[in-house]
């Protein structure tokens, strides 16, 4: 869980291979100016390792400043969220007095803060064949005679982050594979789409090309996350082709067989070549670049769908 601190642009090149430049596009999503607060999510892949990275931005509109407004960002490779909220707010309440020093100090403690973070306590389930294969075990296909009672408390580890007088609780996930995140929810991904999530659903299985458009709308990266728990358990692999934040900058993610990427620039849309599935956020609509015929099973995906989404609403009423 150890990180190191890289204090100079030279050094990122040379602990993650990759340029300050970007970071800076996969740190700042298009049109965030727009927004007083944002998040992302992007990885970096490297052979067979990929480094989840969050980026949390926040925008203070200033008219004393140029353009009118003060916009930062901190990316860090963890899932600590709300850590990194603390951390954008303590760069803001640099102010006018914000020096190179005093910036790298806050990020400095970050890292401190989020290394003594204590997970002696975490167990990861997947570590040994022996206990996944007791885990599958304890599973039931079928609900048993009597009323059956289930928690998640078992599968979390909760504890707490100390930064100066803050205590900030955190939640780590035990059972995730390496195919899931914390990050993203397939409530929200089937809100969006309702019975047409089972076609992203097919998609996914068979490998397409897919691309989801969120023009103007925060947290896009939370929807190509949310796509790990359309199959379970996850396909092995998926990670490997999403991309939670692309961009036009870096089209590299274009050559990755079967990508699923979320993009804000709606210049996507009309690039037919690129992709074979376009999801629209802000419309819940659905293009597909080369449509099949319709048959029995949209019905049966529809009914399916409702009945996910009743069951949704019963468990987090």
């Amino acid at each position: 869980m150890a990180v190191t601190f890289p204090t100079a642009p030279d050094e990122l090149q040379k602990t993650v291979h990759r340029t300050p430049e970007f970071f800076a596009d996969m740190m700042l999503p298009e049109g965030v100016h727009n927004r007083e607060q944002d998040y992302t999510v992007f990885f970096i892949h490297k052979d067979s390792e990929v480094k989840y990275c969050l980026s949390v931005v926040k925008t203070m509109h200033d008219a004393n400043v140029r353009r009118g407004a003060r916009i930062k960002a901190v990316a860090i490779c963890s899932n600590y969220h709300d850590i990194l909220n603390v951390a954008i707010d303590k760069l803001f309440a640099l102010g006018s007095n914000e020096s190179v020093s005093s910036a790298t100090a806050v990020l400095s403690s970050l890292f401190d803060v989020i290394n003594a973070v204590d997970v002696s306590g975490v167990t990861n389930l997947q570590k040994s064949e022996v206990e996944v294969r007791l885990l599958k075990r304890t599973m039931c296909a079928k609900p048993l005679g009597g009323p059956v009672h289930t928690s998640d408390e078992s599968l979390e580890y909760t504890t707490h982050a100390l930064w100066d007088d803050l205590t900030i609780p955190l939640k780590i996930k035990l059972g995730n594979t390496q195919d899931q995140h914390e990050e993203g929810s397939l409530i929200d991904l089937i809100a969006k789409f309702g019975d047409q999530t089972m076609q992203i659903y097919n998609a996914v299985l068979t490998g397409s090309r897919v691309i989801l458009l969120g023009y103007g709308l925060p947290a896009v990266c939370n929807y190509v996350l949310s796509t790990s728990a359309l199959l379970c358990p996850p396909l092995v692999g998926v990670i490997h082709r999403q991309h939670p934040y692309a961009n036009l900058t870096d089209l590299a993610f274009l050559s990755v067989p079967g990508y699923i990427a979320g993009v804000t620039n709606p210049m996507f849309k009309g690039r037919k070549e690129w992709w074979d599935m376009h999801c629209d956020l802000a419309t819940g609509d659905i293009l597909v670049a080369h449509p099949l015929d319709k048959d029995d099973t949209d019905a049966i995906d529809h009914d399916f769908i409702l009945q996910v989404r009743i069951l949704c609403l019963l468990l987090y009423v």
